[in-house]
């Protein structure tokens, strides 16, 4: 890691977790254009799939049709799209609508406002919400599949509705027939409050990026589920310009309900931010620092994973720089990636978590850094906290929220 020497005139300072397609024309004469006309076409290569997931907690039993591909998605709530195509999503006979080929679909993703809070994304999250057959969405939302077969029978449901309840007669009478049970359709607070905790956690995480404009160089992102403990959703965020090394460094509120994004907070000698989600995988937006005219903007995409069970985000610091970091804990497996914005550089993480107590590797490109940490649970055995030090100096620490 490269050490720095920063002016202080010019540092702001960082944030409450910031430590942590060639068409070939052919011609010619003779024998010899006859055989290239003759020539069969060249093969359309077959288009790229992407794997991604419906959240309103992972909902099992949806179908899904994207160009060639079509299923069913499973417990984990997986489907398949052809990348730069869309996706739409079904139950049955009741088609809940379409969004762009993503790792993240949502109710939101497919009404047209794209808006966390509107009616008709709420609407869809409380019909999901009564269709699981357990009425636990803690634990996903499964549609079984005799119910699903009855769907195909339903008639198509205007989630636009101001009255639900009378838009669902038959999927409720259904229910009842098929699974025994009464239909239980959650109001629009409770449903809206499930799928804003669940895409809180899903949207959370670290980013890593550039930065342009009045300064160039690296910049890191974390978002968290209430990070560090704050009642509210929070972002960290820093930049570093090798060239003089300036460094910058803000936090602020993170804004889920209407649409996913950073707003800091404008206090003085402070970087201010504006940046909005361009896919749950990618924000860019603008920077400004007031006090010596700087701005500028940048873009960051998601590093790490999201096929873990838990996901805990958070930043790391040592002696000659800090960066953002996200660990991927799935039963006593844990994996992740670290981003050092100083240097630019990125670290894979591997480890283990024994009981409460984690041992992680991180491997750079010129280095390997070994750390161990403490995982703190809630009280249903969530890990919901991590901190730690690194070898030869420093120190981590991630919040964290459950995943799939």
């Amino acid at each position: 890691m490269r050490k720095f020497q920063a002016t202080p005139a010019v540092v702001a300072k960082l944030g409450a977790a910031a430590g942590f397609a060639i068409v070939l024309t052919a011609c010619g004469g003779g024998g010899g254009e006859a055989a290239i006309n003759n020539a069969p076409p060249p093969s359309t290569p077959p288009p790229a799939v992407q794997s991604g997931v419906f959240k309103d907690s992972n909902v099992s039993g949806l179908d899904f049709v994207s160009g060639q591909e079509s299923g069913v998605t499973g417990n984990d709530g997986r489907f398949t799209c052809e990348t730069g195509n869309s996706v739409t999503f079904s139950v049955g006979a009741v088609e809940l609508g379409s969004a762009d080929c993503a790792t993240l679909a949502a109710p939101p993703s497919l009404v047209a406002s794209g808006l966390f809070d509107d009616p008709e994304a709420v609407n869809m999250a409380r019909f999901l919400l009564m269709l699981d057959g357990d009425e636990d969405p803690t634990n996903g939302i499964g549609i079984s599949d005799d119910l699903r077969t009855m769907a195909d029978s339903w008639p198509q449901v205007d989630f636009a509705a101001t009255d639900l309840a009378a838009e669902l007669t038959v999927p409720i009478s259904d229910i009842m027939s098929v699974e025994q049970r009464m239909a239980s359709l959650p109001d629009s607070v409770t449903a809206f409050a499930h799928l804003d905790d669940t895409l809180s956690c899903a949207y959370s995480g670290a980013f890593a990026g550039t930065l342009s404009g009045s300064n160039t160089g690296a910049v890191a992102i974390v978002f968290a589920r209430n990070l560090r403990g704050r009642s509210q959703d929070e972002f960290s965020w820093q930049a570093f310009d090798p060239n003089e090394s300036f460094i910058l460094g803000t936090s602020g509120p993170y804004q889920l309900a209407a649409r996913p994004s950073l707003d800091s907070r404008p206090f003085d000698q402070t970087v201010l931010i504006d940046a909005v989600f361009d896919t749950p995988d990618s924000l860019s937006g603008n920077w400004d620092y007031p006090p010596e005219g700087r701005s500028g903007t940048f873009s960051a995409n998601r590093i790490g994973g999201d096929t873990a069970g838990f996901r805990m985000t958070g930043g790391f610091s040592t002696s000659e720089g800090s960066g953002v970091l996200v660990l991927d804990i799935e039963g006593t497996s844990v994996t992740g990636e670290a981003f050092e914005v100083f240097e630019g550089g990125s670290f894979d993480i591997t480890g283990t978590l024994v009981g409460t107590n984690l041992d992680i590797q991180a491997v750079g490109a010129s280095e390997t850094i070994n750390a161990t940490g403490v995982v703190i649970l809630d009280a249903v055995g969530t890990p919901v906290r991590v901190s730690g030090n690194l070898q030869g100096g420093g120190s981590f620490a991630a919040v964290g929220c459950r995943l799939n």
